[in-house]
């Protein structure tokens, strides 16, 4: 069985580490990079969409001649994810929706995201990025889980300011994806953290209780980053899923 795991805001595909090595006897891991993350060529901002990634996920599906997958997702992910099905639905076997939400920004934080893209202008990534990383975990993992706040520190310093740039303003004009999760006919797995508090639990279980074939499975003291903050636990959902979807 092929997986396709698409990487969160501002990460790249190294944000996977933790899951190559667990997954390896269950599934064909593919872990594509996003335009300018992870040493991805970028392409132009205006060029940058959710839909656009989808179509680039769906021309590495033909370059590798896979016809069926499982596509799983977190957060930005997620939202990719979504557009994969809009895109080739048939082709999709099973559903991972990892902390990650079906509704398009509020007005307040489209706004807070164009904020962040004069601060990177102006050069002020370090900041961003400082200012991103407390809300992106839980506190049991800030005061507990060091390998794991510095792998995700590392992951940060990594990201290419134009491609963060690039990637607000696609994410700041997401779809909303409510509208399709009815139709979504595939098996699917929602995970949440516990104590995510970017997309929270209750985010999950809308789209959980939307989506026919759905279970919600929810992380003790995971916050949004729950792949890496609690690898053993995410890893073993996604293990006991992909047995479900064969």
């Amino acid at each position: 069985m092929d997986l396709i795991l698409l990487h969160a805001f501002p990460l790249h595909s190294g944000m996977w580490d933790a899951q190559r090595e667990a997954l390896l006897p269950h599934c064909n891991l593919r872990t594509p990079n996003f335009p300018g993350f992870g040493g991805a060529p970028l392409i132009d901002a205006a060029e940058w969409t959710i839909p656009a990634m989808a179509q680039l996920v769906l021309q590495q599906l033909n370059k590798l001649g896979i016809e069926r997958c499982v596509i799983g997702g977190l957060s930005m992910g997620g939202y990719v994810a979504f557009e994969c099905w809009r895109l080739f639905p048939e082709r999709i076997a099973g559903f991972i929706l990892a902390n990650t939400m079906a509704s398009p920004d509020t007005p307040e934080t489209r706004r807070g995201r164009y904020v962040a893209i004069g601060q990177l202008r102006n050069g002020g990534y370090q900041k961003f990025a400082e200012g991103m990383i407390p809300r992106m975990v839980s506190q049991t993992t800030k005061s507990e889980r060091m390998q794991a706040m510095r792998q995700i520190g590392k992951l940060y310093q990594q990201a290419d300011p134009a491609a963060v740039i690039a990637a607000l303003g696609a994410l700041a004009h997401r779809n909303d994806s409510r509208p399709i999760l009815a139709g979504i006919t595939v098996p699917t797995a929602v995970i949440v953290g516990s104590d995510d508090a970017v997309t929270k639990v209750e985010d999950a279980q809308l789209m959980a209780d939307a989506i026919p074939n759905a279970s919600l499975a929810v992380l003790p003291t995971a916050g949004h980053l729950s792949n890496i903050e609690v690898p053993e636990d995410f890893n073993q959902r996604v293990i006991s899923f992909l047995q479900t979807v064969r």
